[in-house]
């Protein structure tokens, strides 16, 4: 007699090929993570299923690492994805038969809907195209789909140099979009796709719950012995109005004397929004290089301040 499983809805179903058809199983993709294979520090950059749990807490610590190599990279919204199967590498003999010699490796492809489609692939450009790189999908079911060997799950293998991002431009016929392309590895194989069900998740939604970082930029105005002014805005809005990025306070930014090498105490305003005061608890002399930074990047899961470096900066007048 075939076995059989009980379904959430009260259905029973027979088993077929030794699985259960209960299972939804992987959905569509509708969001994908980039990031890199390793770690700085060499370790694997997944979760390793012994000892870590796919909850909030832990996909806020790897898409806000502080160590920017480490951190990962979400896109949502994926339209048209496509990845057909590829026809092996075989060697035909005349009698007909043939052999495989190898597999080619499959191709993904699938656009991003986004009116500053240009900003973005400034920002995958600059995450994505190097080596060592893995991605990972969340699906329309929820779950978070890579690989697993057993001991750490991850996103699978891209083929070093495969990876390619092109805009569509907006016209009468088309909205503005990010189509992106690359094969997986070799190594990648089908057989090792794996999820993370969404039930496991401890609560956490990849759809609702992820929070991608907004990269902040800073323009420096009036620098004095009693304070400095600067403003914080991202890349998009058009290169004379950049939308202003708020809410920020001296818990997050501090300002640092990088001419005697020391953190200036001190106090935020904000007025209008985007636009601050840092004032210092006790005036500087004049002469002073002082730039604005971060107390601890990224700022609140939702600034990327890797911009405001010591490089950037304005002098005491």
């Amino acid at each position: 007699m075939i076995p059989v499983c009980n379904c959430a809805d009260g259905q029973t179903i027979q088993n077929f090929g030794g699985f259960e058809k209960c299972s939804k199983g992987i959905g569509i993709p509708t969001s994908i993570t980039f990031n890199t294979e390793e770690t700085v520090a060499g370790a694997v950059n997944g979760l390793i299923l012994a000892s870590e749990t796919p909850n909030q807490a832990f996909f806020d610590s790897k898409y806000g690492n502080q160590t920017i190599e480490d951190r990962w990279l979400r896109l949502d919204g994926i339209k048209q994805y496509d990845a057909p199967p590829v026809d092996p590498n075989t060697q035909e003999f005349d009698d007909g038969s043939s052999y495989v010699l190898n597999k080619n490796s499959k191709e993904v492809s699938f656009v991003i809907v986004t009116p500053e489609a240009n900003k973005m692939l400034a920002k995958v450009e600059a995450s994505v195209e190097c080596r060592g790189m893995l991605a990972s999908f969340g699906d329309s079911f929820d779950n978070w789909v890579g690989q697993s060997d057993g001991v750490n799950f991850t996103g699978r293998k891209i083929q070093d140099g495969s990876f390619s991002a092109s805009v569509i431009e907006r016209t009468d016929g088309s909205v503005s979009q990010l189509v992106i392309k690359f094969k997986w590895d070799r190594s990648a194989l089908e057989s090792a796709v794996d999820y993370i069900a969404a039930s496991s998740m401890d609560g956490y939604s990849i759809k609702n719950d992820t929070v991608d970082l907004i990269d902040a930029r800073i323009s420096y105005g009036t620098s004095l012995t009693s304070g400095i002014a600067f403003d914080l805005h991202s890349d998009v809005g058009g290169a004379l109005n950049r939308l202003p990025l708020g809410g920020l306070t001296e818990t997050n930014l501090e300002a640092y004397n990088i001419t005697d090498s020391q953190v200036e105490a001190g106090t935020i305003s904000e007025d209008p929004i985007g636009s601050y005061v840092y004032t210092y608890t006790v005036a500087i002399s004049t002469g002073k290089d002082i730039t604005i930074r971060p107390i601890t990047n990224p700022i609140q899961k939702s600034y990327d301040c890797k911009d405001l470096t010591a490089d950037k900066f304005k002098t005491s007048a």
